[in-house]
């Protein structure tokens, strides 16, 4: 939800891990299930238990979503909102592509948030949507660089750049097909000098509280889910 980051893999799929900054008095996040959407597309993916909604999710048809919190900059809240962000990726479900997502989604009324989408069908690109409160922007990346995004609630411009460095400083000691628990240990151990700002962070009220990494290849989707909290881990699969 707050930090992501992509690695493409060699011959084809990628894995994607989020770090979901929370506070650690929040009803915890149920573990992955495959669950149905209301549009009836089976999808695998943890459960925030106020809102039903989650922030990463894979589906049977071969897309692979997260969202984060906000948009470019840090906003005022001004709810109340319509509905919680965290079932945007479930609605995106009900929708052919992304261009279709970003015509008919009524975007009016919901908190800035920023979706990232991954869809088997188009495996050269990213796509990235972005709510800022007020309009809908939507940017394509490269499938085949790896990125990192931090969400904009949380960690100002200076801290996101200071985040890319981490970044770019840990993918350059990696080797390319490095297996997932590398990314993990980024997840868990990197900018710890700064706990406010790390990939892990802690701060008074708001903790990095889990990690939830997909691997997707070929078909094939396997979700690990590290609840930080309660000291839990989950792996489950999804053949796409």
């Amino acid at each position: 939800m707050c930090t992501l980051t992509y690695l493409p893999k060699l011959g084809g799929g990628f894995t994607l891990t989020s770090s979901r900054d929370e506070s650690p008095a929040r009803a915890a996040a149920h573990a992955p299930q495959r669950y149905v959407s209301p549009s009836g597309v089976l999808a695998l993916y943890a459960k925030d238990p106020l809102a039903d909604g989650t922030w990463l999710l894979s589906s049977d048809q071969g897309l692979t979503l997260c969202l984060l919190n906000g948009g470019f900059v840090k906003h005022t809240a001004a709810g109340p909102y319509r509905h919680s962000r965290g079932l945007v990726p479930l609605h995106y479900l009900a929708y052919a592509h992304a261009q279709a997502f970003v015509r008919d989604y009524p975007f009016t009324g919901l908190e800035p948030f920023t979706l990232i989408v991954l869809d088997e069908d188009r495996p050269a690109e990213i796509t990235q949507i972005t709510w800022d409160g007020a309009q809908v922007y939507t940017k394509l990346l490269p499938a085949t660089e790896a990125c990192i995004w931090s969400s904009a609630t949380l960690y100002p411009p200076a801290m996101q750049a200071w985040r890319q460095r981490l970044f770019a400083n840990w993918l350059q000691g990696t080797p390319a097909e490095s297996t997932h628990t590398a990314i993990i240990d980024f997840h868990l151990f990197a900018g710890q000098a700064d706990p406010e700002n790390a990939i892990r962070m802690h701060r008074q009220h708001v903790e990095t509280v889990s990690i939830t990494t997909v691997c997707k290849a070929a078909h094939t989707c396997q979700m690990i889910y590290r609840d930080l909290v309660h000291h839990k881990q989950e792996q489950l699969c999804l053949v796409c």
